[in-house]
């Protein structure tokens, strides 16, 4: 059995460690900066094939990623909105419109359903929950601003 490490064709390559080459970098204008973290690889790979170029995965070593943040039962942190205002941005982003705006009703009504059993909101209010599920931009936008003062 032949085991040494070879490349496999993905759709999506996790950005917790990747690399991609200076020319496909440039074709496709970098990360796309309207996303803050979580979901930019997603997009860029999209982007890649978008341009006719593949995404592969090394079966070789590998990276471990810890996640080093709270796991409370019933909190609900900026990870998991982000997350998935993310998701509805790669839809809207991507000409996906009616599909981002069923997601964010979906998520809505899940995080509705959230609240009346009692999860807590640790960064945001519920109000401003809803309102980036729609306008997913704004979230990013608010922790770049967080990082980068005026």
């Amino acid at each position: 059995v032949d085991i040494s490490p070879k490349l496999y064709p993905a759709d999506v390559i996790n950005g917790v460690c990747f690399v991609v080459s200076a020319r496909a970098f440039k074709i496709i204008k970098g990360f796309d900066p309207d996303y803050f973290m979580y979901g930019e690889e997603h997009d860029l790979c999209f982007r890649l094939y978008g341009q006719g170029l593949h995404c592969a995965y090394w079966s070789g070593e590998s990276i471990i990623h810890s996640i080093g943040h709270k796991d409370h039962a019933k909190l609900i942190c900026w990870r998991d909105i982000l997350v998935r205002c993310n998701q509805i941005l790669f839809l809207k982003k991507h000409n996906r419109l009616f599909s981002a705006f069923i997601l964010s009703l979906l998520f809505s009504f899940s995080f509705t359903l959230k609240l009346f059993r009692g999860f807590v909101f640790e960064d945001f209010t519920f109000k401003q929950v809803i309102s980036y599920f729609f306008n997913p931009i704004l979230l990013n936008q608010s922790f770049v601003k967080k990082i980068h003062p005026a």
